[in-house]
């Protein structure tokens, strides 16, 4: 199974559904990316810091680190998708 590594708290608000996609600078690609895939989301053992002041983070899975805390399904990846989360310029 592929997983992808995110920082916490990202990682942990996606795993509750809070986060609906993960930003990124580089387009995504490969022969291992495949709409319609389950992966795994893997907390990476460094958090965000500087975005982990600004957000809510009650979730119990925003704590853990180094562990693949959910599987998701790759729905699509876009540039510019429309989300509170959706980082402008970013692929989704």
């Amino acid at each position: 199974m592929m997983v992808l590594t995110v920082r916490q708290p990202w990682a942990g608000l996606i795993a509750a559904g809070v986060k609906d996609v993960e930003n990124r600078s580089w387009q995504p690609h490969g022969r291992d990316l495949v709409i319609g895939q389950r992966f795994g989301i893997h907390a990476g053992r460094d958090d965000d810091l500087r975005r982990r002041l600004h957000i809510e983070d009650d979730h119990r899975l925003c704590h853990l680190h180094g562990r693949i805390i959910a599987t998701v399904v790759l729905l699509d990846v876009v540039r510019d998708y429309e989300s509170e989360w959706a980082v402008p310029g970013h692929w989704h």
